[in-house]
Formats: structure tokens, sequence, C-alpha cells
């Protein structure tokens, strides 16, 4: 069993990499940071919009968070979300060095 200690958003104040698609999270730039106990202290910090499209990715794939790890942007990421990418979030596609038309 996870227990949650805190979650919320905050500004960095110290350049950290984000744990959804691996780049740096800049100075100043709002993320989210939740700090944890799952067999040990650990601690997720994601951009706020890098958050978001994970959590649209779950709805999406109706990913059941009781029995799936919850999915990661840079592992779990396809060609075949590609589209919906570009057209929600296009900083995190860019991120990602996503480009191309936006499809319907």
């Amino acid at each position: 069993m996870t227990d949650i200690l805190h979650d919320g958003f905050h500004a960095c104040r110290k350049a950290r990499t984000c744990d959804q698609c691996l780049r740096l999270i800049q100075i100043g730039q709002r993320y989210r940071k939740q700090v944890y106990v799952d067999g040990g202290l650990q601690t997720y910090r994601a951009h706020e919009d890098c958050d978001e499209a994970v959590a649209r990715y779950i709805a999406l794939a109706q990913i059941d968070l009781h029995w799936d790890d919850p999915p990661v942007l840079h592992s779990d990421l396809c060609s075949e979300d590609y589209g919906w990418l570009l057209n929600e979030f296009p900083a995190v596609a860019y991120r990602f060095g996503i480009q191309g038309p936006v499809r319907p």
C-alpha cells in the first residue's frame, strides 16, 4: 500500500528531471510534486502539463490503476498516441520531439 505524504503544485526552485518526459523542469516552472512511501520514501515530479497528459492518457486507455502500474509517458507512449498528444498537449509533444500535422 502506498501512503501519500504530500501532493501539490510548486514553482521549481532547482532544476529537476520530469518523471514523465525525462526533460528538465526549469527554475520557475510549475510542476507537480508528490512524496509518498512505497517500500521507501519516493518523490514524483512532473511538468504540470505532462502530469495532465498522463491523467488524460489513463482516461483514454481506460487503465485500471488498481491492477496496473501507473503509465509513464516516456515508456508507454506509442506512435498511435501522437495525434491526441499533438492536439491536446502540444508542449508535451514538442518535448518528445513529436512534430507534424495535427490530426483531427
